[in-house]
């Protein structure tokens, strides 16, 4: 958000003028500063957009033509995504379910943890889908899982969201019951 702006030192300038603005035609200029460095920095940050800026040489002769105008966008920072689903502290008999969270402005990808430890040492799911769900391919252990997602972009990653969630996956009852009928057959077998 204070972008360092720079540009080629001109023989026998004695300064510069920068303007940067965020209307193409200049017409309002959010800074407009004489230095006598090939280099500005503003004093503060600015705000999200597209700005546009340009840089001309001083001396006491007067001033060069404006040079061509160049275009930086500043992106907001990325806030934290708020997850959806599955439900805070809730159980599901699905070993693959289907975690939501909202779109964050301005993300290009998120990152979601999954991890039956809260402090998330060892991610059963470290992924980075592009989209705001993510099920997982394999399924996962029947347990508890913490999870948290992270929207990211080009400047890097936000905040993970807050706070974590908690989901449990039970084993359905009918692989149960599949495998106490498999112990009871092996028993019957093993006693005659």
């Amino acid at each position: 958000t204070t972008p360092t702006l720079n540009w080629s030192d001109m023989p026998m300038a004695s300064g510069y003028s920068v303007q940067v603005d965020n209307n193409s035609g200049f017409s309002s200029p959010e800074i407009d500063q004489n230095t006598s460095l090939s280099d500005y920095t503003p004093g503060a940050d600015l705000p999200a957009g597209t700005y546009y800026w340009r840089a001309r040489a001083t001396n006491k002769c007067g001033e060069s033509a404006w040079s061509a105008a160049r275009t930086v966008v500043i992106l907001v920072p990325l806030a934290a995504p708020t997850l959806t689903a599955p439900g805070d502290a809730t159980s599901s008999c699905d070993t693959t379910p289907m975690f939501d969270w909202s779109d964050v402005s301005g993300a290009t990808a998120y990152r979601i943890q999954a991890d039956n430890n809260s402090d998330f040492g060892s991610p059963e799911v470290n992924q980075r889908p592009g989209v705001s769900t993510y099920t997982p391919a394999t399924a996962l252990a029947a347990g508890a899982y913490y999870w948290r997602v992270q929207s990211t972009n080009q400047c890097g990653d936000g905040s993970w969201s807050s706070p974590v969630r908690s989901v449990t996956l039970v084993v359905p009852p009918g692989a149960l019951i599949q495998t106490l009928y498999q112990f009871l057959l092996l028993a019957i077998v093993f006693s005659t």
